[in-house]
């Protein structure tokens, strides 16, 4: 529904929206059309906690035992850079596949 509501200036909202999605479906559709592209979204955040949790750890783990404050804020900076890393191509190929079937 939000990447129908970024892409098509005249609906008013998330429940015209839906609304309009529903009514241009057949029945048998609808349900395919409000969860289509949601692999990716999963696949990504599967690979973005993954990576963001092995990040953190890794850090952490090749600091001395008293790294403190100092130590926990450059493991988290290191994690969330590699998460953007993955995230930015998945939330990408996330867009694409929402909008296929929708001339974009």
């Amino acid at each position: 529904i939000k990447v129908h509501l970024q892409t098509n200036p005249s609906l008013r909202g998330t429940i015209h929206a839906t609304r309009a999605l529903v009514r241009s479906s057949s029945p048998d559709v609808v349900i395919g059309s409000l969860f289509r592209g949601i692999g990716p979204p999963l696949a990504a955040a599967v690979a973005m906690n993954t990576v963001m949790f092995s990040a953190f750890r890794a850090v952490k783990v090749s600091l001395p035992d008293d790294h403190g404050i100092a130590g926990s804020f450059l493991a988290g900076t290191v994690s969330g850079v590699a998460t953007a890393c993955v995230s930015t191509p998945t939330d990408y190929v996330k867009i694409q596949s929402q909008l296929t079937g929708r001339g974009g």
